[in-house]
């Protein structure tokens, strides 16, 4: 606590980073903001296409942030990019790396499934647990969609 009293804010890249910070640390850290790097998100200045499947967050969307998907979706739509409508539930990254990397590979290739469709072009998050799965396990089930970072997409 001592050395982050120091900053006056904090940028979460981490879901599970930014709810222990916003519910636990806030109150020892009165002086600093917690953001969390969808904060940071714009629409693009140029006009974009495609259809985005997301992978979106389970670590806020379940843990009071329900509506974190919507305001991310939106910002693709006023990008130009469509939505795919892709069911939500976890990537296999949630579980972290607890030695059960078999039952991460058993998730993570069962969820590159509900992306590897035809009407998807793209593929993307805004976690990096999420990023890191989508990116293995998508290029290693060789999935039709590219994987693109989300700033990448809104460049």
């Amino acid at each position: 606590m001592e050395i982050f009293s120091q900053f006056k804010r904090i940028i979460c890249l981490c879901p599970a980073c930014f709810y222990l910070y916003a519910n636990y640390y806030c109150p020892e850290l009165k002086n600093v903001e917690i953001k969390y790097i969808t904060d940071y998100l714009r629409p693009s200045q140029t006009k974009k296409s495609g259809t985005v499947a997301f992978q979106h967050l389970c670590q806020l969307k379940n843990r009071g942030f329900p509506d974190l998907d919507k305001q991310v979706e939106e910002i693709m739509k006023k990008s130009g990019y469509k939505i795919a409508n892709v069911p939500h539930w976890c990537c296999g990254g949630g579980i972290g790396y607890q030695h059960r990397t078999d039952i991460i590979e058993a998730i993570a290739n069962k969820r590159m499934k509900d992306f590897n469709r035809d009407d998807i072009d793209y593929v993307t998050t805004y976690c990096v647990s999420c990023w890191w799965i989508l990116n293995r396990f998508g290029k290693k089930s060789h999935i039709k969609p590219k994987i693109k970072d989300i700033f990448e997409l809104l460049s």
